[in-house]
C-alpha cells in the first residue's frame, strides 16, 4: 500500500492568472517501509475559479437571481 502525504505549499511564480505552484510530497510504500520525498510543480489557472466568486472582475454581474441576492 502506497500512502501520499501533501507536507507543504508553495507558490513559486505568477503569469497573470496563471499560477506555478510546488507541492513538497511525501510517498510512504508501506510494505518496503520506505519513504520518498519530492517536490513537484504544478500549473494552476484561477481564471474559472475567480469568475466563480468575484464575477466583478470580469465584467460579469451574474444571474438575476444572484444580483437580487446581493442587492439585498
Amino acid at each position: 500500500m502506497i500512502e501520499v502525504r501533501v507536507m507543504d505549499v508553495e507558490i513559486a511564480k505568477t503569469y497573470g492568472l496563471t499560477v506555478v505552484i510546488e507541492l513538497d510530497v511525501a510517498i510512504e510504500d508501506i510494505q518496503r517501509g520506505k519513504i520518498y520525498y519530492c517536490r513537484i510543480p504544478k500549473v494552476v489557472d484561477i481564471r474559472d475559479e475567480l469568475k466563480l466568486r468575484y464575477p466583478e472582475l470580469f465584467g460579469v454581474r451574474g444571474s438575476p437571481e444572484l444580483t437580487k441576492k446581493w442587492e439585498g
